[in-house]
C-alpha cells in the first residue's frame, strides 16, 4: 500500500514541475492581466470568481454538467472502461487454461478493480477541474493581493497553493497506478518484482 501511495522520484519531479507551472501560470496571469488566461481565471465569470460568489453549493455541479470539457472527459472515461473490458477478455481468452474457474475469477477481479479505479478517477477529474484547480487559483489571487501588505503571508499562501496543487496532482498518479494495476507507472521493475515475491 505504501508503494502505491508514495511518489517515485520521477512522478515526484513531474508533479512538482506541473504544479509549479500551474501555480506560476495563475500568478503570471493575475499579475499581468494577461488576456489569454485572466478572464478564464479571474474575470467576471472566471473560475476563482465563481468559487467565491457561488450563491449555492450546487452551482458547481450545474456548471460541471453543462460543460463540454466534462462531457468529453466522461466520454473518455467510458471509452477507457470499454477498452479495459475488451483487453481483459482478450487476455483471458489468450491463456491456454482460459476455461478454469480460478483464471476467470482472477480476470473478473482485475476487471472490477480497473473499472472501479477508472470510475473513481473520472469522478476525481471532475472534482479536480471544478473545485481543486479553482481553489488553488483563488489561493494564488489572495496571495498576490497581499503582496504590498504582508510578504510572509504571501509566501505562505503561495507555498500552500503549490503544496495543495502537488497533492491534488499526485492523486492522479495514484489513480493511474490503480487503473494499470501497477505500483509504479514507469520503471521500478525491481520494486515491482520484489512485491510479487
Amino acid at each position: 500500500m505504501r508503494l502505491l501511495l508514495m511518489p517515485s522520484s520521477l512522478s515526484g519531479a513531474l508533479v512538482i514541475a506541473v504544479a509549479t507551472v500551474m501555480v506560476g501560470g495563475a500568478a503570471w496571469s493575475y499579475i499581468t492581466n494577461a488576456q489569454l488566461f485572466y478572464d478564464v481565471l479571474f474575470g467576471h465569470r472566471g473560475i476563482a470568481t465563481a468559487l467565491v460568489s457561488a450563491p449555492d453549493a450546487f452551482i458547481l455541479l450545474r456548471s460541471i454538467s453543462s460543460s463540454p470539457v466534462m462531457y468529453y472527459l466522461m466520454l473518455l472515461t467510458t471509452g477507457a472502461g470499454i477498452g479495459f473490458i475488451i483487453f481483459e477478455l482478450l487476455q483471458w481468452f489468450s491463456r491456454p487454461h482460459h476455461l478454469d474457474a480460478p483464471s476467470l475469477r482472477e480476470t473478473l477481479a482485475k476487471l472490477l478493480v480497473r473499472l472501479l479505479a477508472l470510475a473513481g478517477w473520472g469522478i476525481y477529474i471532475t472534482f479536480f477541474v471544478s473545485l481543486l484547480v479553482p481553489f488553488t487559483t483563488l489561493l494564488v489571487r489572495l496571495a498576490l493581493e497581499n503582496i504590498p501588505r504582508d510578504w510572509p503571508a504571501t509566501a505562505l499562501l503561495l507555498l500552500c497553493a503549490l503544496a495543495f496543487q502537488g497533492v491534488a496532482l499526485h492523486t492522479h498518479t495514484v489513480f493511474a497506478r490503480l487503473v494499470l494495476l501497477r505500483p509504479r507507472i514507469f520503471g521500478g521493475w525491481d520494486i515491482q518484482e520484489a512485491t510479487v515475491r
